[in-house]
C-alpha cells in the first residue's frame, strides 16, 4: 500500500482478471512496481507477451540511485534519505513502449560488458 493507494499482490503474475477487477476501480491509472530482480524482469516480459492489459498500465523502473535494492521495501528501510514512496513511484513511471525500450536496451547493454 502506498499511501492510501495500492494493491499488493503475492507471486510473480499479475493476471488479466485482476487487471481488468483493479480498472473498474481507477480512473487514473493502474502502475505494477515488481521487485527488482531476474524473476521479476523475467515475469514481466512475459507479462508484455501475454497480457491484453500491457499497453494500458505503467511500469514502475528503478532510478540509477536505487537499482542496487532488490525491492520498494529494502529502499525504504536502507535509505538514508525520507523518501516519499508515492511520488518514487509515479515519477518514475513509464508507459510501456518506454519500458519495453528501456528494458530491453538495458538487456543489450548487460551483454556487452
Amino acid at each position: 500500500m502506498v499511501g492510501e493507494q495500492g494493491t499488493s499482490c503475492l507471486g510473480k503474475e499479475i493476471s488479466e482478471n485482476l487487471l481488468y477487477e483493479l480498472f473498474k476501480l481507477t480512473d487514473t491509472g493502474i502502475i505494477i512496481a515488481l521487485d527488482n530482480d531476474t524473476e521479476a524482469y523475467k515475469s514481466l516480459k512475459n507479462f508484455f507477451k501475454k497480457n491484453k492489459y500491457a499497453k494500458k498500465v505503467k511500469y514502475f523502473l528503478y532510478p540509477k540511485e536505487f537499482q542496487c535494492y532488490d525491492d520498494i521495501n529494502s529502499i525504504v528501510k536502507g535509505s538514508s534519505i525520507e523518501l516519499d514512496v508515492y511520488q518514487l513511484i509515479t515519477q518514475n513511471s513509464v508507459s510501456y513502449s518506454t519500458a519495453y525500450t528501456k528494458l530491453s536496451i538495458s538487456k543489450l547493454l548487460e551483454g556487452k560488458k
